[in-house]
């Protein structure tokens, strides 16, 4: 059987609890780390409530990709801490919702 690199990863994962787990929990889908913690909900409502539309749509002029109130939330912690504009470049992120089922498992 041959698998890839992220079915390897899993392989370990559940040959390591088998028997010491449920098999709903040890065979169930691969989540992100905040969808599967249930952070992401959270921090989606959080954003939702302090952040306004006009905000998002002044973030959207400044950088195409800030999508989300949650993505601005974060655009405004990263400059604060650098905020210079030639540091924007050097971030990945991703090039759809998080959350959903169809993005790519890459960087933009």
């Amino acid at each position: 059987m041959k698998l890839n690199d992220d079915q390897v990863e899993m392989w370990i994962l559940r040959e390591a609890y088998d028997g010491r787990l449920s098999d709903d929990i040890i065979w169930r889908d691969k989540a992100g780390f905040s969808e599967g913690s249930g952070a992401l909900d959270i921090l989606e409502g959080y954003a939702e409530d302090k952040l306004g539309d006009a905000e998002l749509e002044r973030a959207n002029r400044e950088n195409k990709w800030v999508r989300s109130k949650q993505e601005f939330m974060y655009y405004n912690i990263f400059k604060k801490y650098f905020p210079h504009q030639s540091v924007l470049s050097t971030v990945g992120h991703w090039g759809k919702s998080l959350g959903d089922a169809s993005a790519p498992a890459a960087f933009e």
